[in-house]
């Protein structure tokens, strides 16, 4: 998935710290973070990027992990970080935070 970003800085840093990627790739106004060395995410920076009017924008997007142990461990990372969560559902087959 590709994102324009205002600040490609902020914006690593978030997805770093809140959600874990790794920084896999960065220069030229772009950054490339991902998971084991897969790439899972592209920011590109565009310096006073604004949402665009008359558009939701993004509201959310999934990163399948492979164990539920996993998830448990990605959600004690969120409380211990004091992330703020919304919109936990368990789907029957999928669990989601």
């Amino acid at each position: 998935m590709h994102l324009t970003v205002s600040e490609l800085a902020r914006s690593v840093a978030y997805y770093r710290r809140a959600v874990g990627l790794e920084l896999l790739d960065q220069g030229g106004g772009r950054a490339s973070l991902g998971a084991g060395g897969r790439e899972l995410l592209v920011l590109v920076e565009e310096a006073g990027a604004r949402p665009a009017v008359g558009h939701t924008g993004l509201y959310h997007f999934a990163l399948l992990v492979p164990l539920r142990t996993d998830l448990a461990r990605w959600l004690a990372h969120a409380a211990r970080d004091r992330l703020p969560l919304s919109g936990l559902s368990d789907h029957f087959v999928s669990e989601a935070i």
